[in-house]
């Protein structure tokens, strides 16, 4: 760990790349007696037809009446079927937030945060770009994710951010340290 110390984020963004999406703590601990739980802070649970239906919701609307059929398909092998639906639609959308943890976040300042993490010299043009994609929000963060990487989280206002926060963490998923994370990684992706 000490080699990729200050650099995490990016180990994770390139380990999710090459291997998938990150398990969430409940896959990493399925065939593990051992739960750390001491450098965890709670967030909003998602069930797997919440996540899917939300995923579907965005991404391919003619989808929404198979949720069930499909959840039923795949019960079990849930990972697999969100790792699948990644690849062939994109980025899972993320999951509401309860209202008193998430900052109030506007396209521009998202739009902000994304070309201060990812390219700085295109934050001259943040007005001119939200004017531009105006009412077309959703495209216009899906072409930046697909060019540059994904979209850096928001900041949060009942907690501090870890520094091991991934840019692809899932908001149903507790921020922990490292080497935590990188274990239930490998675990689950080695097997």
């Amino acid at each position: 760990m000490t080699a990729y110390s200050g650099k995490e984020d990016a180990l994770m963004v390139a380990l999710i790349k090459k291997y998938g999406p990150e398990p969430t703590e409940e896959e990493g601990h399925m065939n593990s007696t051992q739960s750390n739980t001491s450098h965890t802070i709670s967030v909003v649970a998602d069930t797997p037809k919440a996540r899917l239906t939300r995923f579907f919701e965005h991404h391919n609307k003619e989808k929404l009446s198979d949720v069930d059929k499909i959840l039923e398909q795949y019960a079990g092998k849930e990972p697999a079927l969100f790792a699948a639906l990644v690849k062939k639609y994109g980025p899972e959308p993320p999951a509401p937030q309860a209202a008193s943890a998430a900052v109030a976040d506007t396209p521009k300042a998202r739009l902000t945060r994304f070309f201060e993490h990812h390219n700085k010299e295109k934050l001259v043009d943040v007005d001119k770009i939200i004017e531009q994609y105006a009412g077309k929000e959703t495209a216009l963060f899906a072409a930046l994710v697909k060019k540059y990487g994904p979209e850096p989280p928001a900041p949060q206002a009942s907690a501090p951010q870890s520094p091991m926060a991934s840019p692809n963490a899932s908001p149903h998923r507790s921020v922990e340290d490292p080497k935590t994370r990188l274990t239930r990684f490998f675990e689950h992706h080695n097997k």
